[in-house]
C-alpha cells in the first residue's frame, strides 16, 4: 500500500503516487481517502454481478490465488418433479452429468433442489476490467451450449422430448443437412 500526503503545489504532489506504475492499473487499486489522500492497494477479491442469457450470474475475483481466479455461480431454478413431466426430469439430468463431465463448471442441486452452476477460470494479472471481463467471456462461451439446452428443457411445457431423443423427422442435422445419430 502506498500512501501520498495532500500537498499545497511546492514539492511531491498526488500524482507522484503513479511515478513507479506501469499501466494498466489493477482494478480498485486506486482510493482517494476522505482527507484527500489517494492511497494505492487492491483489495484482495472483487465481487460483482452480472446478467447473461436472462440468468443472473454472481462472480468473485479472487486477487490472492495465484493466479487470480474468477469464480461465477447462479441458480438455473428448480429441477422439474417427477410429476412435471418424468422424461423432463431425466433428460435435465442427464445433461447435468454430461455437463459435469466437460469440466468447464460444475453442476449441482442444492439443497431445495434448484440447479446452480459454480465454475472458476484463471485471471491474467494485472488484474484489470479487461482480463476480468476476458476470463468471464471465456467460462461463457464455455458453458453456453449447456444453458441453451437446460433453458430449452427447463421451459414451461417443455417435457415434450422423449428421454431417447427427438422423432426420426425432427432429428437435428449438420450445416451439410446429414442427420445426427
Amino acid at each position: 500500500m502506498t500512501e501520498v500526503e495532500p500537498t499545497d503545489g511546492a514539492g511531491p504532489g498526488q500524482l507522484d503516487v503513479f511515478a513507479g506504475i506501469v499501466p494498466p492499473i489493477e482494478l480498485k487499486s486506486i482510493r482517494v481517502m476522505a482527507d484527500g489522500r489517494i492511497r494505492l492497494d487492491a483489495p484482495e477479491s472483487l465481487s460483482f454481478s452480472f446478467e447473461h442469457m436472462g440468468i443472473l450470474f454472481q462472480a468473485t475475483v479472487d486477487r490472492a490465488a495465484t493466479p487470480a481466479q474468477l469464480v461465477v455461480s447462479c441458480d438455473l431454478g428448480p429441477l422439474p418433479f417427477t410429476s412435471e413431466g418424468p422424461a423432463r426430469r431425466l433428460n435435465v439430468a442427464t445433461v447435468l452429468r454430461a455437463a459435469n463431465l466437460l469440466g468447464a463448471a460444475q453442476y449441482y442441486l442444492s439443497d431445495d433442489q434448484h440447479i446452480r452452476l459454480m465454475g472458476s477460470v484463471e485471471v491474467d494479472k494485472p488484474v484489470t476490467a479487461a482480463a476480468v471481463l476476458l476470463a468471464a467471456t471465456e467460462l461463457l462461451l464455455a458453458v453456453k451450449p449447456t444453458l441453451e439446452l437446460l433453458a430449452h428443457l427447463l421451459a414451461d411445457g417443455a417435457a415434450a422430448a422423449e428421454p431417447h431423443g427427438p422423432a426420426e423427422d425432427q432429428a437435428p442435422t449438420d450445416p451439410g443437412g446429414r442427420r445426427f445419430q
